[in-house]
């Protein structure tokens, strides 16, 4: 019941990490909370206090991905905002997604990811995708 959760009293600083293996797929998270629940999304997730940003995505990409991850620098910040079916504001985060090389580790999937996968350019779905994000990762595909 949307009456019995909290809701935010001001933006949370998300992280996300935009990171392509060596053909040339996005590393992709299948969320396993709201929002988005069961949608696909790259990964990342609220900076924690105490930290910065970049410690936050590298942080985040190994809690959800097992991997360690070289940040070489900001690619896009977006803002989300979802209204429950009252109109009143249930989550809103301001996200700043970075560029990240793959540095070590072996993939899979963990923390708040119920699934990983490498995706190519040419399945890129956008049905499964979080809001704009092809769009947001489009600029960034390797040649």
């Amino acid at each position: 019941m949307e009456n019995d959760r909290s809701y935010p009293s001001r933006p949370i600083l998300g992280v996300g990490a935009i990171v392509f293996d060596q053909q040339k797929q996005l590393l992709l998270i299948q969320r396993g909370h709201d929002p988005g629940l069961g949608l696909w999304s790259v990964p990342g997730g609220a900076v924690l206090l105490g930290e910065t940003p970049e410690q936050g995505v590298a942080r985040e990409l190994e809690e959800e991905c097992g991997i360690q991850i070289t940040v070489r620098g900001i690619a896009r910040v977006v803002t989300r905002i979802f209204r429950d079916s009252c109109g009143k504001i249930a989550y809103h985060y301001v996200i700043i997604d970075y560029l990240a090389d793959w540095t070590t580790g072996e993939p899979r999937a963990g923390g708040d990811a119920a699934d990983l996968a490498w995706v190519p350019r040419n399945d890129l779905a956008s049905d499964r995708l979080t809001d704009g994000l092809a769009e947001i990762v489009e600029p960034f595909w390797p040649e």
